[in-house]
């Protein structure tokens, strides 16, 4: 997904004018060495994603810290599911040719909105234990690339098998630029913030200027 860098700014803009404490407050998280993200600006990139057959609708989300509660209609299987979960990211990895994401996936409810399909009689039979969403990929035949590993309500993702993130060549320099000398330590939600916690890694300064000059 493309995300217009004028409307991108536009929005920052906006946000910032409608809320002349923010910028204060992400002063005060960066002290803290947190990246602070306005919900807002994850509700609008969400906004962003073009309508089509697999695209998610009604995307809507709220923190519930420490984690992120998301409401949308998906595909799933050849149907559309009105489902609902609270995410919570355990761990994030970064490197030139992964980046890793751990989540937690809890308080997950869905209901079928087409009947009389495998899916919806599943659902509405009970039969399957949404407290481990995981079992969903039984379902599912071949697991999709991304997923890595999923087993009861964690699921380890690496997005850089997404072929739109794995070709794209500026992101996959900078993430061999910044994962020697930057790690991450948490991402969580304080009020209406997305917080990601970060650390300087001292020891990885050469490789890191290596990978800048490659």
């Amino acid at each position: 997904m493309a995300i217009p860098v004028l409307e991108a700014v536009r929005s920052a803009r906006d946000h910032v004018l409608s809320h002349p404490d923010a910028i204060l407050k992400a002063a005060i998280f960066g002290l803290r060495r947190q990246i602070a993200i306005p919900l807002d600006a994850v509700r609008w990139a969400l906004a962003q994603i073009p309508p089509g057959k697999n695209a998610p609708e009604a995307v809507s989300l709220r923190a519930v810290p420490p984690g992120l509660r998301f409401d949308a209609t998906v595909a799933f299987m050849g149907n559309r599911l009105e489902s609902s979960a609270t995410l919570e990211v355990e761990d994030v990895r970064l490197g030139g040719d992964r980046l890793i994401l751990v989540l937690r996936v809890r308080d997950l409810a869905a209901k079928a909105l087409t009947p009389n399909t495998p899916i919806a009689q599943v659902l509405a039979s009970g039969a399957l234990d949404l407290r481990n969403p995981a079992n969903m990929l039984n379902f599912m035949g071949k697991r999709p690339p991304v997923i890595v590993d999923a087993k009861g309500d964690r699921f380890e993702l690496d997005l850089l098998q997404v072929p739109k993130l794995r070709d794209n060549r500026a992101l996959r320099r900078i993430l061999a630029t910044a994962a020697p000398v930057f790690g991450l330590t948490t991402v969580r939600t304080e009020g209406d913030w997305l917080l990601i916690g970060w650390r300087p890694i001292l020891t990885g300064i050469g490789e890191a200027l290596a990978a800048a000059r490659g």
